[in-house]
């Protein structure tokens, strides 16, 4: 029998990064009588629509003809030799799914948007790719950092850039806060005054209201449909994003999926993003999945993913998923943590679930979950959810074991391991959620048998953690009364076992007091002819 060797460093390494990253519980008060802000802002379940090009007031060329336009004494007050960037506007080519990969790992974090920051939104959309680009390629990426960001940026990250806007936004992070006698060298009111000439000489003035006016901090609320409990549900740690043209701040849900926002200056265009810091969900094989939001003055966004929305639903359930298996309470299960975000594919066809098994080193997708069934319908949600806690849990086993082990393990040990995973965080998901009969979502493992046409997706594991003895009422499944066994302990079983029979072996040395070795050899004879 082959014993693969880890450590305890290891182990506590991953569950340190697992209990680092919670999301704490800082909802807002929601008043029952607020009203939810009205608009039109439509997002549909496709690409998203661009409008206009948006002239920039704040790039350095803009000001300084600003500048030329003010009255005399307001001049004066102003050196222009102090209006000099402080910030870049880029625009990345990646290549390949590779490059794309390397500018999504980037640490310290970047933001990246697929969608320009310098043209409207017209239409939302679930993501957005360059029509001059082939869909098999990533399309640009766009983001804007400080000037000194850039130039370490520039010398460590080998894909292809340019830099679109100079710009001079010196309370871009923060920094022009206090109202003090200046900004970055210029008087504050004479600041204000050419930020207002600049808003107004670049055709702004109408729809975007300057710096002048009093700050806000957008806050809201993120909820998704799901078919199991037929209402819409929080979203813990989905990334939420808002910009006012190239001023982009950004954070994560909390536990009741509510979120604020640092403060702005101005109406700010809202954006869900299917992403946390350990994974994101794409669209296809290399769009980031999106859900576009309004542009709000003041207002709190009651975000309510429909129904109709069926895309988007499908990506919170995929993203539900992963934030259970990474962050929630799974019962001990080890989470699939590497040194990359790892890539959560929905594919908008007809299939349930496969992965990769980190096969892709980072290239490939890591898993793809399909959103439609045989007939081209879309699959429910607890299907979605239940697929990519399976196929993470695939995920989770390769890297434990490391790759070349997992290839060489059997598949019913791969599968019945991922049938338990997938067992056990739905049930716990569901359960949280206030569903009582669970048989219409977790997968009824108790029907299996020995010449089942999927014989790989056993309830091996299962079977010996649950307090369900099947061998009740069957001609065919022994008496097995061999619950006791914890995930956690199940989990490291996987660390020894290539085949059913080295998982059997292992639990008899960690098995319950009151557990017999006879109990479980006589379990396992239905394994052996398999």
């Amino acid at each position: 029998m082959y014993y693969h060797k880890t450590t305890l460093a290891t182990i506590v390494f991953l569950v340190a990064i697992f209990s680092c990253q919670r999301i704490e519980t800082l909802s807002p008060v929601i008043e029952e009588d607020q009203v939810e802000a009205e608009s039109e802002f439509v997002t549909h379940e496709g690409q998203t629509v661009l409008g206009n090009v948006i002239n920039i007031p704040y790039s350095i060329e803009n000001l300084l003809k600003a500048y030329e336009n003010l009255p005399i004494e307001t001049k004066s007050q102003i050196d222009p030799s102090y209006i000099q960037p402080t910030h870049f506007y880029i625009r990345f080519y990646p290549k390949s799914i590779a490059e794309l990969d390397i500018l999504r790992n980037i640490k310290p974090r970047v933001f990246l948007s697929e969608t320009p920051l310098d043209r409207k939104i017209e239409i939302g959309g679930t993501s957005y790719h360059d029509p001059s680009i082939p869909e098999d390629l990533p399309t640009y990426q766009y983001t804007v950092v400080p000037v000194d960001r850039w130039a370490e940026l520039e010398k460590c990250i080998p894909v292809e850039a340019e830099i679109l806007i100079k710009a001079y936004i010196p309370d871009y992070d923060e920094a022009y806060t206090t109202k003090s006698e200046e900004t970055f060298g210029i008087p504050i009111a004479a600041y204000e005054s050419l930020l207002k000439e600049a808003y107004r000489i670049t055709g702004n003035e109408y729809d975007v209201i300057p710096e002048t006016k009093a700050s806000w901090t957008p806050s809201g609320r993120i909820r998704a449909y799901d078919d199991a409990t037929y209402s819409n549900i929080p979203i813990k740690g989905v990334r939420v994003r808002g910009t006012h043209l190239l001023k982009v701040k950004e954070t994560l849900t909390d536990m009741n999926g509510c979120f604020t926002l640092p403060s702005f200056n101005n109406p700010v265009n809202l954006k869900v993003i299917w992403e946390s810091d350990l994974w994101d969900v794409r669209d296809g094989y290399v769009g980031q999945a999106t859900f576009d939001g309004p542009q709000l003055d003041g207002q709190y966004w009651y975000c309510e993913i429909g129904i109709i929305h069926e895309k988007n639903i499908r990506f919170a359930a995929m993203h539900r998923a992963a934030y259970r298996y990474y962050y929630d309470n799974c019962d001990g299960l080890l989470p699939p943590i590497s040194l990359r975000k790892e890539k959560l594919c929905f594919i908008d066809s007809s299939g349930s679930g496969d992965n990769m098994s980190n096969m892709g080193l980072g290239v490939l997708p890591d898993l793809r979950v399909y959103g439609k069934n045989a007939s081209s319908e879309y699959r429910p949600t607890q299907e979605i959810f239940k697929t990519t806690a399976h196929e993470l849990a695939h995920l989770a086993h390769c890297l434990l074991v490391e790759q070349i082990n997992f290839w060489n393990t059997d598949l019913i040990v791969k599968e019945s391991w991922a049938a338990f995973a997938e067992y056990i965080i739905t049930t716990l998901e569901y359960s949280s959620l206030g569903v009582t009969d669970l048989t219409t979502i977790v997968d009824d493992r108790q029907l299996w048998t020995p010449s089942s046409i999927l014989v790989e997706y056993s309830p091996f594991y299962i079977d010996f953690y649950d307090s369900y003895n099947q061998g009740v009422n069957s001609t065919i499944i022994p008496n097995e009364e061999l619950s006791g066994f914890t995930s956690n302990q199940l989990n490291q079983s996987l660390l020894v076992s290539f085949s059913l029979e080295d998982a059997k072996d292992y639990l008899k040395l960690i098995k319950p007091y009151y557990i017999s070795d006879e109990q479980i050899e006589s379990y396992y004879t239905i394994y052996e002819n398999l």
